[in-house]
């Protein structure tokens, strides 16, 4: 599954790169037995992180999933 990783006003690190790909393929795999590929979008509003999740699956099924906290790295994990 190809991940697309991106920021929108936010630096993404190598560090939160490798979370979000250990963490997404975990994730997906348990659910998607053919995923495509994840779009994961992160944001800055102006008190808040928030990270934006995409999955596609072969089927055109696709989830959706947004959530955002002060962290960014709690706004991708809940």
């Amino acid at each position: 599954m190809q991940i697309n990783i991106a920021g929108q006003q936010v630096e993404i690190g190598s560090a939160l790169q490798v979370h979000v790909r250990e963490k997404l393929e975990l994730v997906v795999g348990k659910y998607f037995a053919h995923a495509i590929d994840s779009h994961v979008i992160f944001k800055r509003n102006k008190t808040f992180f928030v990270a934006e999740i995409k999955v596609h699956e072969h089927t055109h099924k696709h989830a959706v999933a947004e959530s955002e906290d002060s962290d960014v790295y709690k706004a991708f994990d809940d």
